[in-house]
This record gives C-alpha cells, sequence and structure tokens, in this order.
C-alpha cells in the first residue's frame, strides 16, 4: 500500500517546515536565473512581490544565509505560495516529486519545452 499524499495544508507543522525548505531552495534557484514565470501562474494572491523584495534586499548576502533567512521571514509569503500550487506532499513534508521535475513537466505542458 502506497504513502497517502497531502495537501500542503494538511501537514503537520514540522512537515510544513520540511516542505517550505525545500521549496524555498527551489525558488531560490529559479528567482536567481530569472525563471519565476511558470510560479507567477500559481501566485493568485501576489505573495511573490514580498519575497522576490526580501530576495532584492539581501541580495549581497551568501545564498545559504538568504535561504535560510527568507524561511525564516518569508515563511507564511511560501506556505500561501505552496497552498496554491498543485503538489501533493508525503506526511514528512517531501514533495511527491522533486520541485525541478514538477516544474519541468508544468514547463513542457504549457508547450514551452
Amino acid at each position: 500500500m502506497s504513502e497517502e499524499l497531502l495537501d500542503f495544508a494538511k501537514l503537520s507543522d514540522e512537515a510544513k517546515n520540511t516542505a517550505v525548505s525545500d521549496f524555498a531552495s527551489f525558488y531560490f534557484n529559479l528567482y536567481s536565473q530569472n525563471g519565476l514565470e511558470l510560479i507567477t501562474s500559481f501566485d493568485q494572491k501576489e505573495v511573490m512581490n514580498d519575497i522576490n523584495n526580501y530576495l532584492l534586499m539581501h541580495q549581497n548576502e551568501d545564498q545559504k544565509e538568504i535561504v535560510k533567512a527568507s524561511i525564516k521571514d518569508c515563511f507564511a509569503q511560501f506556505s500561501e505560495l505552496i497552498n496554491q500550487i498543485d503538489q501533493k506532499f508525503y506526511a514528512n513534508g517531501n514533495s511527491e516529486k522533486p520541485w525541478n521535475d514538477w516544474y519541468n513537466e508544468k514547463f513542457v505542458k504549457l508547450g514551452r519545452g
């Protein structure tokens, strides 16, 4: 029997921390490459502005430190964004699909790949 997949909102607090941490690293990589267009299409509550402004304000800091700090300071925004994305999670907070695979599948479905 396979493990049940959950929406982000149904994860425990500890699992949400794992999910946000993984997503924030993925997000920062896209941000660094100016590749957030696909993610923008999911941002119905416009939380990316807050995240991007935070990253811009801290752009001269070490990448690992920026990601770590953004997880803490933008946790609510990352959580809201993840809630809007069609990704499921295991109970431990790991995403059903690695974020890069999820992104590539969505990109190909849009006919850009």
